[in-house]
């Protein structure tokens, strides 16, 4: 992950567009909410960035393994991609890499007949 700051709009900008909008009002409030966004992220960055580079988890892998902590029963598929923010597809995929890494973070178990029926849990060298 490399942070890259985004450029902010003006004062001038800002005081422009609320007055085409009639918002005069907010010109402040914008500027820190935008301001307090890029603090964040860059924050955001070195905590995530460090992680990765100590430990190889990207900031999903991390998250999700937090989900998964918060479940030690293990959550099904689609209720561990809401937890995290991210589509089933996304989720699956995330999980998918989890079981390639050796040791494996997670295990998959069928939870009925219907094999897209999936729960996700820790596997004993996450609990460790």
């Amino acid at each position: 992950m490399k942070y890259k700051q985004r450029n902010m709009p003006t004062r001038e900008a800002l005081e422009r567009i609320s007055r085409e909008h009639g918002l005069p009002h907010v010109v402040a409030e914008v500027e820190s909410a935008l301001s307090l966004i890029n603090v964040a992220n860059r924050y955001r960055e070195e905590v995530y960035g460090k992680l990765e580079k100590d430990t190889g988890l990207s900031e999903g892998k991390f998250i999700m393994l937090m989900a998964l902590m918060d479940n030690p029963d293990g959550l099904l598929m689609g209720e561990l991609a809401r937890r995290v923010g991210v589509a089933d597809a996304t989720a699956s995929m995330m999980v998918k890499r989890m079981l390639a890494q050796y040791p494996a973070l997670v295990a998959v178990e069928s939870t009925s007949g219907d094999k897209r029926e999936r729960k996700v849990h820790l596997t004993e060298s996450v609990n460790r």
